[in-house]
């Protein structure tokens, strides 16, 4: 499993690789953490939410298509250009919380993010498997993650 690190700025969360190569970043409004938005290579995706109490995530690209959603079953949905993959979030603990992403099919690990409370902060961390090919369900599930612990 590949360790990616995560760095907060004051309006962003950035993914950084072993290599120290940004895959993608998380953006935000400053003050009131509105339009997030995810920036991977040349493309960006805005969280859109659905359903009762925001329940439902949906990633769209900048035409307007679904690229990734999350429902309230903790399912995320991948819908690439051949196919659609379908993953199951596990959420473990409250402290020192973990979250596991599997895949749907056979139940094999795939990512997992743990953070530990410090003193006015958090550090996140996050292992993803050797050939994951998907840096937008990486940023996803750490989207989700980070709103879900911060809030």
């Amino acid at each position: 499993m590949k360790i990616y690190t995560i760095n907060k700025t004051k309006a962003s969360y950035q993914l950084f690789d072993d290599h120290e190569i940004l895959v993608g970043e998380i953006v935000f409004d400053y003050i009131l953490r509105r339009n997030i938005k995810i920036k991977t290579d040349h493309q960006l995706f805005t969280l859109k939410r659905s359903g009762f109490a925001g329940n439902t995530w949906k990633f769209l690209d900048e035409k307007g298509k679904l690229a990734v959603m999350i429902d309230s079953s903790n399912r995320m949905f991948y819908y690439g250009h051949p196919y659609t993959d379908i993953y199951a979030i596990k959420i473990k603990g409250r402290w020192n919380s973990a979250t596991y992403l599997l895949n749907h099919r056979d139940d094999s690990l795939l990512m997992s993010m743990q953070y530990r409370n410090l003193f006015f902060t958090r550090k996140y961390h996050l292992e993803v498997e050797d050939h994951f090919p998907h840096a937008l369900v990486m940023l996803a599930f750490l989207c989700y993650n980070i709103e879900i612990i911060e809030n």
